[in-house]
């Protein structure tokens, strides 16, 4: 589902702020591929059970998006719940144009678009994602690499599809390297 969403962005497909706009296409976005590691941080961490961030240190080289689920779903939906509500942060809350990853974005509490810009970054290579029935609530962590949301960095260049990826194409997205 990754993919599929970073394809969408990649070619100028998404609704960039409600009825205000499409975020505009990228040269640049990498293909994401399964990283082992990356499940085992999000593993550990649901595990706890605590439905909570956790510090960055607790997974060196990763940024992780969370989710807690306060209704029963089988792990796919409860996937699909957590991915659907970090993308929408884009078409709810918006971004600038420019894609510009500012200090303002990253203080934003109440229009929060963080889960949406690690999704969306476009050096973001490796994933990995946990989900765990915690009794009350099903909580899913994923794990992305090298991270993103970096202040004064772009989450993508905008400009012409694929037209900085060093060899192929596929749906609009770069292959990893």
């Amino acid at each position: 589902m990754h993919n599929r969403l970073r394809a969408s962005i990649a070619r100028g497909q998404t609704e960039r702020n409600g009825n205000l706009g499409i975020a505009p296409p990228t040269s640049t976005m990498y293909k994401m591929r399964y990283d082992c590691n990356a499940e085992s941080y999000a593993q550990q961490h649901v595990n706890m059970c605590d439905g909570r961030n956790q510090p960055d240190a607790g997974h060196p080289g990763y940024k992780e998006n969370i989710n807690v689920l306060n209704r029963q779903s089988d792990f796919a939906g409860a996937a699909q719940w957590a991915m659907a509500s970090w993308w929408g942060q884009l078409a709810t809350h918006g971004i600038r144009t420019d894609m510009l990853f500012t200090q303002q974005i990253r203080r934003r509490n109440n229009r929060n678009i963080r889960k949406f810009t690690k999704m969306a970054w476009w050096s973001n290579s490796r994933l990995g994602c946990a989900i765990r029935n915690c009794g009350s609530f099903i909580f899913t962590s994923c794990m992305y690499a090298p991270g993103g949301n970096v202040v004064g960095q772009r989450v993508y260049n905008v400009g012409a599809v694929c037209a900085g990826c060093p060899t192929t194409c596929e749906a609009g997205l770069c292959p990893a390297p």
